[in-house]
Protein backbone atom coordinates (compact mmCIF):
# COMPACT_ATOMS: atom_id res chain seq x y z
CA UNK A 1 0.00 0.00 0.00
CA UNK A 2 2.84 2.33 0.91
CA UNK A 3 4.67 1.48 -2.34
CA UNK A 4 1.55 2.27 -4.38
CA UNK A 5 1.15 5.63 -2.63
CA UNK A 6 4.79 6.37 -3.33
CA UNK A 7 4.38 5.48 -7.01
CA UNK A 8 1.32 7.74 -7.22
CA UNK A 9 3.18 10.56 -5.51
CA UNK A 10 6.11 10.29 -7.94
CA UNK A 11 3.71 10.15 -10.85
CA UNK A 12 1.96 13.27 -9.57
CA UNK A 13 5.31 15.04 -9.13
CA UNK A 14 6.41 14.30 -12.70
CA UNK A 15 3.01 15.24 -14.10
CA UNK A 16 2.86 18.51 -12.22
CA UNK A 17 6.46 19.31 -13.11
CA UNK A 18 5.81 18.66 -16.80
CA UNK A 19 2.72 20.89 -16.73
CA UNK A 20 4.69 23.62 -14.94
CA UNK A 21 7.55 23.45 -17.44
CA UNK A 22 5.21 23.53 -20.42
CA UNK A 23 3.31 26.47 -18.94
CA UNK A 24 6.57 28.36 -18.28
CA UNK A 25 7.76 27.71 -21.83
CA UNK A 26 4.42 28.91 -23.17
CA UNK A 27 4.72 32.15 -21.19
CA UNK A 28 8.33 32.60 -22.28
CA UNK A 29 7.82 32.09 -26.01
CA UNK A 30 4.60 34.10 -26.05
CA UNK A 31 6.47 37.14 -24.73
CA UNK A 32 4.09 37.57 -21.80
CA UNK A 33 7.03 37.59 -19.38
CA UNK A 34 8.84 40.40 -21.18
CA UNK A 35 6.90 43.13 -19.45
CA UNK A 36 7.42 41.55 -16.06
CA UNK A 37 11.15 41.14 -16.71
CA UNK A 38 11.41 44.78 -17.81
CA UNK A 39 9.55 46.04 -14.73
CA UNK A 40 11.58 43.93 -12.32
CA UNK A 41 14.80 45.00 -14.07
CA UNK A 42 13.86 48.65 -13.59
CA UNK A 43 13.06 47.94 -9.94
CA UNK A 44 16.40 46.23 -9.38
CA UNK A 45 18.25 49.09 -11.02
CA UNK A 46 16.40 51.72 -8.99
CA UNK A 47 17.09 49.86 -5.74
CA UNK A 48 20.70 48.87 -6.24
CA UNK A 49 22.34 50.84 -9.03
CA UNK A 50 23.92 54.23 -8.57
CA UNK A 51 24.28 56.31 -11.73
CA UNK A 52 27.79 57.46 -12.50
CA UNK A 53 28.32 61.22 -12.56
CA UNK A 54 27.18 62.80 -15.82
CA UNK A 55 30.03 63.98 -18.01
CA UNK A 56 30.35 67.69 -18.69
CA UNK A 57 31.44 67.05 -22.28
CA UNK A 58 27.95 66.64 -23.78
CA UNK A 59 25.58 69.40 -24.91
CA UNK A 60 22.21 68.95 -26.58
CA UNK A 61 20.86 71.34 -29.19
CA UNK A 62 17.15 70.80 -29.48
CA UNK A 63 14.52 71.74 -32.00
CA UNK A 64 11.89 72.24 -29.33
CA UNK A 65 8.59 74.06 -29.47
CA UNK A 66 10.23 77.29 -28.37
CA UNK A 67 12.61 77.10 -31.33
CA UNK A 68 9.78 76.42 -33.79
CA UNK A 69 7.77 79.36 -32.45
CA UNK A 70 10.75 81.72 -32.35
CA UNK A 71 11.85 80.95 -35.91
CA UNK A 72 8.30 81.32 -37.25
CA UNK A 73 7.80 84.63 -35.44
CA UNK A 74 11.07 86.25 -36.56
CA UNK A 75 11.66 84.77 -40.03
CA UNK A 76 8.19 83.68 -41.07
CA UNK A 77 9.55 80.19 -41.83
CA UNK A 78 7.18 77.39 -40.85
CA UNK A 79 8.20 73.74 -40.46
CA UNK A 80 9.97 72.09 -42.21
CA UNK A 81 12.90 74.46 -41.98
CA UNK A 82 15.16 75.13 -44.98
CA UNK A 83 18.43 73.26 -44.68
CA UNK A 84 20.47 76.45 -44.51
CA UNK A 85 19.17 76.67 -40.91
CA UNK A 86 20.81 73.33 -40.12
CA UNK A 87 23.96 74.62 -41.81
CA UNK A 88 23.86 77.62 -39.48
CA UNK A 89 23.69 75.30 -36.45
CA UNK A 90 26.73 73.33 -37.64
CA UNK A 91 28.74 76.48 -38.42
CA UNK A 92 27.89 77.99 -35.05
CA UNK A 93 28.90 74.86 -33.15
CA UNK A 94 32.19 74.76 -35.05
CA UNK A 95 32.90 78.43 -34.27
CA UNK A 96 32.30 77.72 -30.59
CA UNK A 97 34.83 74.91 -30.53
CA UNK A 98 32.70 71.74 -30.71
CA UNK A 99 34.81 68.59 -30.60
CA UNK A 100 32.20 66.69 -32.65
CA UNK A 101 28.73 67.43 -33.94
CA UNK A 102 26.11 64.71 -34.32
CA UNK A 103 22.74 65.08 -36.08
CA UNK A 104 19.84 62.70 -35.52
CA UNK A 105 18.06 63.93 -38.65
CA UNK A 106 16.81 62.24 -41.82
CA UNK A 107 17.91 63.70 -45.15
CA UNK A 108 16.72 60.99 -47.53
CA UNK A 109 15.19 63.45 -50.01
CA UNK A 110 16.36 66.66 -51.65
CA UNK A 111 15.34 69.94 -50.08
CA UNK A 112 12.04 71.43 -51.11
CA UNK A 113 13.86 74.78 -51.24
CA UNK A 114 16.08 73.63 -54.10
CA UNK A 115 19.56 72.34 -54.87
CA UNK A 116 21.32 75.34 -53.36
CA UNK A 117 19.70 74.64 -50.00
CA UNK A 118 21.29 71.16 -49.95
CA UNK A 119 24.59 72.73 -50.99
CA UNK A 120 24.55 75.07 -47.98
CA UNK A 121 24.21 72.12 -45.62
CA UNK A 122 26.79 69.98 -47.41
CA UNK A 123 29.29 72.86 -47.37
CA UNK A 124 28.82 73.42 -43.63
CA UNK A 125 29.43 69.70 -43.03
CA UNK A 126 32.58 69.79 -45.17
CA UNK A 127 34.00 72.77 -43.28
CA UNK A 128 33.19 71.26 -39.89
CA UNK A 129 35.23 68.09 -40.59
CA UNK A 130 33.94 66.50 -37.39
CA UNK A 131 30.34 65.78 -38.32
CA UNK A 132 28.49 62.52 -37.62
CA UNK A 133 25.18 62.04 -39.41
CA UNK A 134 22.59 59.71 -37.97
CA UNK A 135 20.52 59.20 -41.08
CA UNK A 136 20.97 55.56 -42.14
CA UNK A 137 18.13 53.12 -41.58
CA UNK A 138 19.24 49.51 -42.06
CA UNK A 139 16.31 47.13 -42.25
CA UNK A 140 15.01 43.82 -43.48
CA UNK A 141 11.94 45.45 -45.01
CA UNK A 142 11.60 45.52 -48.79
CA UNK A 143 10.67 49.23 -48.92
CA UNK A 144 14.29 50.30 -48.30
CA UNK A 145 15.97 51.53 -51.46
CA UNK A 146 19.47 50.09 -51.24
CA UNK A 147 20.72 46.52 -51.20
CA UNK A 148 24.33 47.68 -51.68
CA UNK A 149 26.33 50.62 -50.41
CA UNK A 150 25.58 53.58 -52.76
CA UNK A 151 28.43 54.27 -55.16
CA UNK A 152 28.19 58.05 -54.68
CA UNK A 153 28.58 57.85 -50.90
CA UNK A 154 32.05 57.12 -49.44
CA UNK A 155 32.35 53.90 -47.48
CA UNK A 156 33.42 54.10 -43.82
CA UNK A 157 37.07 55.02 -43.37
CA UNK A 158 37.49 54.46 -39.64
CA UNK A 159 39.64 51.59 -38.39
CA UNK A 160 37.37 48.59 -37.71
CA UNK A 161 38.49 45.03 -36.95
CA UNK A 162 36.10 42.22 -36.09
CA UNK A 163 37.88 38.90 -35.68
CA UNK A 164 36.33 37.77 -32.41
CA UNK A 165 33.37 35.53 -31.81
CA UNK A 166 31.13 38.55 -31.25
CA UNK A 167 31.31 39.43 -34.93
CA UNK A 168 28.57 36.88 -35.59
CA UNK A 169 26.38 38.63 -33.00
CA UNK A 170 26.53 41.97 -34.82
CA UNK A 171 23.33 42.08 -36.91
CA UNK A 172 23.76 42.40 -40.65
CA UNK A 173 20.94 43.96 -42.67
CA UNK A 174 20.15 43.24 -46.33
CA UNK A 175 18.66 46.67 -47.06
CA UNK A 176 19.09 50.27 -45.97
CA UNK A 177 17.83 53.78 -46.64
CA UNK A 178 20.57 56.40 -47.04
CA UNK A 179 20.65 60.20 -46.99
CA UNK A 180 21.26 62.00 -50.27
CA UNK A 181 24.87 62.15 -51.44
CA UNK A 182 24.94 65.96 -51.71
CA UNK A 183 24.68 66.16 -47.94
CA UNK A 184 26.36 63.04 -46.67
CA UNK A 185 29.48 62.85 -48.83
CA UNK A 186 31.60 64.99 -46.50
CA UNK A 187 30.32 63.59 -43.21
CA UNK A 188 33.15 62.19 -41.10
CA UNK A 189 31.04 59.18 -40.05
CA UNK A 190 27.63 57.81 -41.00
CA UNK A 191 25.66 56.18 -38.21
CA UNK A 192 22.75 53.85 -37.66
CA UNK A 193 19.70 55.34 -35.98
CA UNK A 194 17.37 52.35 -36.42
CA UNK A 195 17.12 51.12 -32.84
CA UNK A 196 14.20 49.26 -31.33
CA UNK A 197 12.92 49.90 -27.80
CA UNK A 198 11.66 47.18 -25.48
CA UNK A 199 7.95 46.31 -25.83
CA UNK A 200 7.07 48.93 -23.20
CA UNK A 201 8.66 51.68 -25.32
CA UNK A 202 11.78 52.14 -23.16
CA UNK A 203 15.28 51.89 -24.59
CA UNK A 204 17.39 49.70 -22.30
CA UNK A 205 19.82 48.13 -24.79
CA UNK A 206 21.08 48.83 -28.28
CA UNK A 207 23.57 47.50 -30.80
CA UNK A 208 26.74 49.63 -30.75
CA UNK A 209 27.34 48.50 -34.34
CA UNK A 210 25.33 46.92 -37.13
CA UNK A 211 26.53 45.83 -40.58
CA UNK A 212 25.31 46.65 -44.06
CA UNK A 213 26.98 45.38 -47.23
CA UNK A 214 29.97 44.33 -45.17
CA UNK A 215 30.45 47.81 -43.71
CA UNK A 216 30.06 48.79 -40.03
CA UNK A 217 27.50 51.39 -39.00
CA UNK A 218 28.00 52.65 -35.43
CA UNK A 219 25.33 54.15 -33.22
CA UNK A 220 25.30 57.96 -33.20
CA UNK A 221 27.18 58.35 -29.93
CA UNK A 222 30.05 56.14 -31.10
CA UNK A 223 30.00 57.83 -34.52
CA UNK A 224 30.57 61.20 -32.83
CA UNK A 225 33.53 59.79 -30.91
CA UNK A 226 35.00 58.42 -34.13
CA UNK A 227 34.43 61.76 -35.88
CA UNK A 228 36.44 63.48 -33.16
CA UNK A 229 39.15 60.79 -32.94
CA UNK A 230 39.82 59.74 -36.51
CA UNK A 231 42.75 57.50 -35.54
CA UNK A 232 40.74 55.55 -32.96
CA UNK A 233 40.65 51.78 -33.50
CA UNK A 234 37.48 49.73 -33.11
CA UNK A 235 38.08 46.09 -32.24
CA UNK A 236 35.42 43.41 -31.83
CA UNK A 237 36.72 40.59 -29.61
CA UNK A 238 35.18 37.47 -28.10
CA UNK A 239 33.48 39.26 -25.21
CA UNK A 240 33.41 43.03 -25.84
CA UNK A 241 33.77 45.87 -28.33
CA UNK A 242 36.65 48.29 -27.86
CA UNK A 243 36.49 51.79 -29.32
CA UNK A 244 39.60 53.90 -28.90
CA UNK A 245 40.71 51.58 -26.12
CA UNK A 246 37.41 52.01 -24.24
CA UNK A 247 35.59 48.78 -23.48
CA UNK A 248 31.88 48.40 -24.29
CA UNK A 249 30.53 45.25 -22.62
CA UNK A 250 27.93 43.48 -24.75
CA UNK A 251 25.73 40.43 -24.31
CA UNK A 252 25.50 37.35 -26.52
CA UNK A 253 23.23 39.27 -28.90
CA UNK A 254 25.89 41.94 -29.38
CA UNK A 255 23.84 44.50 -27.45
CA UNK A 256 25.10 46.95 -24.85
CA UNK A 257 23.14 48.01 -21.78
CA UNK A 258 22.42 51.74 -21.69
CA UNK A 259 23.69 53.53 -18.63
CA UNK A 260 21.31 56.38 -17.89
CA UNK A 261 22.99 59.21 -16.00
CA UNK A 262 19.75 60.77 -14.79
CA UNK A 263 16.53 62.41 -16.06
CA UNK A 264 16.28 64.33 -19.33
CA UNK A 265 17.48 67.53 -17.66
CA UNK A 266 20.82 65.95 -16.67
CA UNK A 267 22.73 67.41 -19.61
CA UNK A 268 22.65 71.09 -20.60
CA UNK A 269 20.76 71.98 -23.74
CA UNK A 270 20.41 74.94 -26.06
CA UNK A 271 17.49 76.00 -28.23
CA UNK A 272 18.35 75.48 -31.88
CA UNK A 273 16.87 78.88 -32.70
CA UNK A 274 19.46 80.64 -30.53
CA UNK A 275 22.32 79.19 -32.60
CA UNK A 276 20.59 80.02 -35.88
CA UNK A 277 19.97 83.64 -34.93
CA UNK A 278 23.52 84.05 -33.63
CA UNK A 279 24.91 82.78 -36.93
CA UNK A 280 22.58 85.07 -38.84
CA UNK A 281 23.89 88.01 -36.81
CA UNK A 282 27.46 87.08 -37.75
CA UNK A 283 26.60 86.86 -41.46
CA UNK A 284 24.89 90.28 -41.29
CA UNK A 285 27.93 91.80 -39.59
CA UNK A 286 26.06 92.60 -36.39
CA UNK A 287 28.51 90.65 -34.23
CA UNK A 288 32.05 89.45 -34.80
CA UNK A 289 32.93 85.75 -34.75
CA UNK A 290 35.77 86.69 -32.40
CA UNK A 291 33.20 87.76 -29.83
CA UNK A 292 31.71 84.27 -29.54
CA UNK A 293 32.42 82.33 -26.38
CA UNK A 294 34.25 79.04 -26.94
CA UNK A 295 31.74 77.35 -24.66
CA UNK A 296 31.62 74.15 -26.75
CA UNK A 297 35.35 73.56 -26.53
CA UNK A 298 36.08 69.80 -26.27
CA UNK A 299 32.37 69.00 -26.14
CA UNK A 300 30.17 66.61 -28.12
CA UNK A 301 27.12 68.43 -29.48
CA UNK A 302 24.04 66.31 -30.18
CA UNK A 303 21.32 67.82 -32.36
CA UNK A 304 17.79 66.46 -32.61
CA UNK A 305 14.06 67.09 -32.38
CA UNK A 306 12.12 67.21 -29.12
CA UNK A 307 9.06 69.26 -30.04
CA UNK A 308 6.09 66.98 -29.58
CA UNK A 309 4.60 68.02 -32.91
CA UNK A 310 7.63 66.52 -34.69
CA UNK A 311 7.08 63.01 -33.26
CA UNK A 312 10.75 62.30 -32.64
CA UNK A 313 11.36 62.48 -28.91
CA UNK A 314 14.20 59.96 -28.53
CA UNK A 315 17.76 61.09 -29.22
CA UNK A 316 19.82 57.94 -29.60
Amino acid sequence: MARRSLRLSLKDVFLHSAVGILFSLLLWFSGLLNGIEADTFDLRVNLHARPSPATSSIIFVRVDQESLDHIAQVTGEAWPWPREFYAAVISNCKRRGALAIGFDVTYTESSRAGVKDDWYLGEAIRKADNFALGSVFPTKESHALHTEWPTDIPRPSFNFTADGILRTAIPSYPRATFPIAEIVSDSAVLSNVQHQPDPDGIYRRLHPFVMFDGEPLPSLGIAMYLAAHKDAKTIVTDDAIYVGGRKIPVDDDGMAMLNFRGPSSTYPYLHASSLIFQEMSIEQGLISPDDLARDMEDKYVVFGFTARALYDLSLI
